[in-house]
């Protein structure tokens, strides 16, 4: 077992589950609904900049992922399909440079 940020797997979800034309305005009430639940269970939620911070951090390691994945994904048929819905996926919800405000 491990344990790790909640926020990676809410990251794996938009950047891998949905669709590229999604809006910012969509990923935010995602990222408010999170941190609500959150409040809800009786866990204190993050701050809403160090939320974004860790969500841009974790949408990089999205980009890490689905670059180290492509070593291990049959290419054939579907497996080639995969990879360029991860490529695309990630690639839309990667600011352009700079990072500095994913990286403060």
């Amino acid at each position: 077992m491990a344990r790790g940020s909640g926020i990676s797997d809410l990251a794996y979800f938009i950047v891998g589950s949905t669709r590229e034309d999604v809006d910012a305005a969509a990923k935010r009430r995602l990222l408010a609904c999170y941190a609500d639940t959150l409040a809800e269970a009786g866990v204190e939620p993050p701050p809403p900049v160090e939320l974004q911070r860790d969500y841009g951090l974790a949408k990089l390691f999205s980009l890490f992922m689905a670059v180290a994945g492509s070593d291990f994904i049959d290419l054939e048929g579907r497996g080639n399909l995969l990879l360029e819905r991860m490529w695309s996926r990630t690639l839309a919800r990667i600011p352009e440079p700079p990072w500095d405000p994913l990286l403060a």
